[in-house]
């Protein structure tokens, strides 16, 4: 089971740096390659089983921050990238109970 899908941004190096701090953290994760649109990302990740995704738009990058999504509740969660390590794992958690 992945623990979150697709992100999803126009420009700069903020989702490298999102994935880069997934990894680090043991954090399985992927990054959309073939220039999908969001509807189809999320489309994706619900076709994978992925419980969380992250949209890393035009807003979000220029203020360095990450839109966590849990598929199953709608829940969302805006925070920095640094902090999305810890949000995701908070959020996976929540979801195993």
């Amino acid at each position: 089971m992945r623990s979150l899908s697709p992100t999803w941004v126009k420009t700069g190096p903020a989702p490298l740096t999102w994935y880069s701090g997934c990894a680090a953290g043991g954090i399985r994760a992927d990054l959309d390659h073939c220039g999908r649109s969001l509807k189809a990302q999320f489309k994706y990740a619900n076709k994978t089983g992925a419980p969380l995704t992250a949209v890393i738009g035009d807003e979000e990058a220029a203020a360095g921050n990450v839109k966590i999504k849990n598929m199953a509740s709608g829940e969302e969660a805006l925070v920095s990238i640094q902090d999305a390590c810890e949000k995701v794992r908070a959020m996976i958690g929540q979801e195993r109970k």
